[in-house]
């Protein structure tokens, strides 16, 4: 596609030109960018169409970093519990949701948060309140975070899972005092039950996933980097691919995406390369970013690993996934296949094994450079700040998580360890690549509410601060957004800028973010158009 864009206040992210009023846009990429006569001058003799930025703030397309693509297009579909004010709300909704029920099919729902409610108990919900509601239907419910769940009588049967298959799950599968199945499960298992209940067709999922691309374009989303395979039934690697290449070929698949592929089990990552997907292979819109590591839980569940227990559940540390051994093992298998490493890692336990995994493959295979990352990067110490700079670390962060987890971080962690957490400037500071990202559907894609809890460290109500020693400022915010953010997923020399040679995906804004005097500004700024190739893929301008 061949597009002058003019009439432009372009911030392009490259410190060579970091400033432009006119782009040249041939066959997808960049040609020009530099004043209107010059990018004229570049398209000269060929047919193009003109983009009016009318004066407006145009930047590069806004990539995250870390979201879970399938798993938000599946929700869609499924029963919303967020903002639930209590139990009794989740069941009145889930008994609604049964009214559209097709014969065979599982009742499921997600978003709830316990923190959250006001109406009666602050408990997680169990077996015998989805039986309640659902009856002899199987449910299944996730939290907020996805690392916790709750399933009904019906759907633990369907899982296999009674008293005496539980106990190899372990803590995955909570029991009362009398040793009775609640109907809570936990990570793994949370996994297995969201895959047991909910297994659309090919096609549906197509259509799921068009839908979601279209509501993450509005927002200025160009770019993905996005664990899906825990979402895709039997977790078929070749099914997500296929899937997206198919609707390349209908000219339907507009978003770029760095799969975190998601493979819990040495063997399954030793099938994976076998199968030919290594780091860099897809379609042109799909490719293998890194493996995805999910080392602990969350928070808000209080399953993510800590050194010593939560402050308001003594009885409990949390939850290390992998164990020291079979960690460096997948570490080795993939650092020697060239295919970096995400770590999901929240608790402070977790960040230091996941550290060291990374220090380990890097003294081992010295000659292998790899840019491997900690997700999360939620509850951490000044050493382990410091020793992710030492290991050149990418810092995959979520700044929207500011919003909820500012209200519960001291609860949960104590005071001293809570006023070293979530340092982002800290790290950024220090020369981490730190890269912004929502894990949607934890929280809203939307970039700009992540923006604001950046740049302010503010509720998105405006009324608690945490921690405003490590607001960033708003260039080092767009940074984190765009140029960096193609770094963590080794594509900054193809986008992150607005730069001649790159693709030519590029968002255009209602008002200039860098010169706004009330920071709240950002919550109703609205994207004017999304460019992806040099194709307008949402306008309103």
């Amino acid at each position: 596609m061949n597009m002058l864009l003019t009439n432009a206040v372009i911030v392009t992210m490259d410190e060579n030109t970091p400033a432009a009023c006119a782009a040249a846009i041939k066959d997808g990429r960049f040609s020009r960018v530099g004043t209107l006569s010059e990018c004229q001058d570049a398209l000269k003799g060929l047919p193009y169409e003109t983009l009016d930025a009318r004066g407006n703030l145009v930047l590069p397309g806004f990539n995250d970093t870390h979201l879970h693509l399938l798993h938000y297009a599946k929700s869609l579909e499924t029963i919303w519990l967020g903002g639930a004010a209590g139990i009794g709300e989740i069941k009145d909704r889930l008994r609604q949701g049964l009214k559209t029920l097709r014969p065979g099919q599982w009742l499921v729902g997600e978003g709830w948060n316990q923190d959250k409610f006001t109406e009666g108990e602050k408990r997680f919900p169990n077996r015998h309140d989805l039986d309640d509601a659902a009856g002899g239907v199987p449910c299944s419910i996730l939290r907020t975070c996805g690392h916790i769940g709750a399933l009904n009588s019906a759907g633990l049967e369907l899982l296999g899972l009674d008293e005496k298959t539980a106990e190899a799950w372990g803590d995955l599968a909570e029991k009362d005092e009398n040793g009775r199945l609640t109907g809570l499960v936990k990570e793994d298992l949370c996994g297995l039950a969201k895959r047991t209940a909910d297994r659309p067709s090919r096609a549906e999922m197509q259509d799921m996933l068009l839908r979601a691309q279209e509501k993450m374009i509005e927002k200025g989303l160009t770019s993905v980097q996005s664990d899906d395979l825990g979402y895709v039934p039997d977790r078929d690697y070749k099914l997500l691919r296929d899937m997206i290449a198919e609707l390349e070929r209908q000219d339907k698949w507009r978003l770029r995406i760095s799969e975190q592929a998601l493979l819990p089990e040495k063997a399954m990552l030793e099938q994976f390369l076998n199968d030919g997907f290594g780091y860099g292979t897809g379609t042109g819109r799909f490719r293998i970013g890194c493996l995805k590591v999910l080392l602990d839980g969350s928070l808000g569940a209080r399953t993510a690993a800590m050194k010593a227990p939560y402050a308001d559940a003594p009885e409990t540390c949390g939850l290390l996934l992998f164990d020291r051994a079979e960690l460096f093992d997948m570490m080795e298998l993939a650092h020697t296949n060239g295919l970096p490493a995400a770590i999901h890692a929240i608790g402070n336990q977790a960040a230091e094994l996941a550290l060291d995994a990374i220090e380990h493959v890097q003294k081992k295979y010295p000659d292998v450079k790899l840019r491997h990352g900690i997700v999360h990067c939620q509850i951490t110490t000044p050493e382990i700040l410091a020793r992710i700079r030492q290991l050149d670390a990418v810092a995959f962060v979520q700044p929207i998580f500011v919003d909820y987890d500012g209200d519960i971080v001291e609860a949960r962690v104590g005071k001293q360890l809570a006023s070293t957490s979530y340092a982002w400037k800290t790290l950024q500071g220090s020369g981490v690549k730190v890269v912004f990202g929502t894990d949607c559907p934890v929280e809203n894609f939307a970039p700009m509410p992540n923006l604001y809890t950046a740049v302010t460290r503010k509720n998105l109500a405006g009324t608690r601060a945490y921690r405003p020693d490590q607001c960033l400022s708003m260039t080092d915010a767009v940074r984190a957004y765009t140029i960096d953010a193609a770094y963590a997923s080794g594509e900054e020399q193809v986008k992150g800028s607005i730069s001649e040679g790159k693709y030519a995906d590029f968002i255009v804004l209602s008002r200039n973010i860098f010169e706004l005097a009330d920071k709240r500004a950002l919550l109703d700024t609205e994207v004017l158009a999304t460019v992806i190739a040099g194709e307008k893929v949402y306008g309103k301008i």
